[in-house]
């Protein structure tokens, strides 16, 4: 329903601009890769060794610009098979590599570099809430740093989706892959590698911007000692609260 309303404004001329309608200027898009095997448990103590932003200009409904580093583990500093055979990264590649709070300080003189949370107000997107809530969050705790504040709150675009073009109750995506197919998108690169998973799903954001969908945020870390813990570490975010945060990043400027 959304969908079609946005559509009928669109073309009467009537749709302001993208960033009027989610407030931010640019959005960076995260799909990180990290340390897994075969066996899934709940409790495996997952480390980030590829982390990927692609950067989305929102009024401009494009990708200008992305950056990728690798990251070298130090819980479990070997990578499984399983690991590299999902991934494509190898033992060579995670070890001649800097370690995780070396390379966030790199993200964010990136950031810095280019502005954003001094002078263009930006949102986090993911795919899902594992890329924070699980990936970054325990990176983090594994070296007793705090999750930066960026982070604390993002866009799931896959809710984002399939509130803003469901038919009906029982549209569903479960992948970036279903995503795609809907927008008749083929998948470009290697799945599992984290830069080329973060430029699809950055290509499926830049869709929604052009067909004048209000991207906010919509999930937050709720981190151990905070009441209602539903999934992991995260709770959904109330239109007010998203309001409020928009603001907040605004005001910081």
């Amino acid at each position: 329903k959304e969908y079609f309303k946005t559509k009928i404004l669109r073309e009467a001329g009537l749709l302001p601009p993208p960033s009027s309608l989610s407030g931010y200027e640019y959005m960076i898009v995260i799909d990180f890769e990290a340390t897994c095997d075969r066996e899934k448990s709940t409790n495996y103590p997952h480390e980030i060794i590829e982390f990927p932003a692609v950067l989305v200009n929102v009024d401009r409904c494009e990708i200008v610009d992305s950056w990728r580093r690798y990251v070298r583990p130090t819980v479990n500093p070997v990578l499984s098979s399983f690991c590299t055979d999902l991934t494509g990264i190898t033992q060579e590649t995670v070890d001649k590599s800097e370690d995780f709070p070396t390379v966030l300080q790199h993200f964010q003189a990136w950031l810095t570099e280019k502005r954003l949370g001094i002078e263009h107000a930006f949102a986090i997107v993911t795919d899902g809430p594992f890329d924070i809530a699980r990936f970054l969050y325990l990176s983090c705790m594994h070296n007793q740093i705090e999750v930066p504040t960026w982070a604390t709150r993002w866009i799931n675009v896959k809710k984002c989706f399939v509130n803003f073009y469901r038919k009906d109750s029982r549209s569903r995506v479960n992948c970036l892959q279903d995503m795609l197919v809907r927008m008749n998108l083929k998948f470009e690169g290697t799945p599992h590698c984290g830069l080329d998973d973060a430029t699809n799903i950055a290509r499926v954001v830049t869709r929604l911007l052009k067909d004048g969908a209000k991207l906010r945020v919509n999930e937050r870390l709720d981190l151990p000692g905070q009441k209602d813990r539903r999934f992991y570490n995260v709770a959904p975010v109330p239109r007010e609260e998203a309001t409020a945060w928009l603001k907040k990043c605004q005001q910081n400027l």
